[in-house]
C-alpha cells in the first residue's frame, strides 16, 4: 500500500523539515519505507527503511491533519509521518506486522516549524529591523520615514512570532 503525505523531522539547528514535503509512506509484506520527493520522481530520497517486525508506530491525532509516529522498536526518537487517512495507515502497518504504542499526544512544540534556535534567530531578524526603522526616522528624506515604518511593522512581527514560539518551546519543557 502506498500512501502519501508529509514528513516532520529535524532538519536543521534553526528550523524543522516542512511537514508539507511530498513523503510517500510504502508499506509491503516485510518492509516499510518512508520517501520523500517530488509527483515527478517520488523516489528521489529513500531515508527510512524499516522491517515491518520492528517497527513501532502511535497514533497522533490532531484536528485537520495527523500524525503517526514511526520508530525502530526501542528507537528514542520518532518520525513524524503527516496524513489525513490516519486509520488507514495505521489498519495497514497493523496489517504488516507493526506494534502500536500508546504514547501521550504529540506536544505543539515538535508540529511548530522553528526550533528554539531558529526563534532566536528570528528574534535577532526582528532586532535589526527595528533598529533600521529607528535609524532611518532620523533621515530628512520624506522616502526613508516609508522605509522605517515598513521595517518597523516588519520587525514588530518577527519578534512576536519569536517570542510566540519561544513561549511555546519554553511551556513545553516544563
Amino acid at each position: 500500500m502506498r500512501f502519501v503525505g508529509g514528513i516532520n523531522r529535524r532538519g536543521s539547528k534553526f528550523t524543522r523539515n516542512v511537514p508539507n514535503t511530498l513523503s510517500f509512506l510504502e508499506i509491503d509484506g516485510e518492509f516499510v519505507h518512508l520517501r520523500t520527493g517530488t509527483w515527478l520522481v517520488p523516489i528521489f530520497d529513500g531515508p527510512f527503511v524499516w522491517a515491518s517486525a520492528d517497527l513501532e508506530f502511535t497514533r497522533q491525532p490532531v484536528k485537520r491533519r495527523s500524525y503517526v509516529g514511526l520508530r525502530s522498536r526501542g528507537d528514542g526518537e520518532w518520525i513524524l509521518f503527516r496524513t489525513r487517512a490516519l486509520d488507514a495507515v495505521c489498519r495497514a502497518l497493523t496489517s504488516a506486522g507493526a506494534t502500536e504504542v500508546l504514547v501521550p499526544p504529540v506536544p505543539p512544540s515538535e508540529v511548530l516549524q522553528i526550533t528554539p534556535w531558529g526563534a532566536g534567530l528570528l528574534a535577532a531578524v526582528g532586532a535589526v529591523f527595528l533598529t533600521v526603522a529607528r535609524l532611518a526616522t532620523f533621515q530628512h528624506d520624506p522616502t526613508s520615514h516609508v522605509f522605517a515604518t515598513d521595517f518597523l511593522v516588519a520587525g514588530i512581527i518577527a519578534v512576536t512570532m519569536a517570542v510566540v514560539i519561544g513561549v511555546v518551546h519554553i511551556v513545553e519543557r516544563r
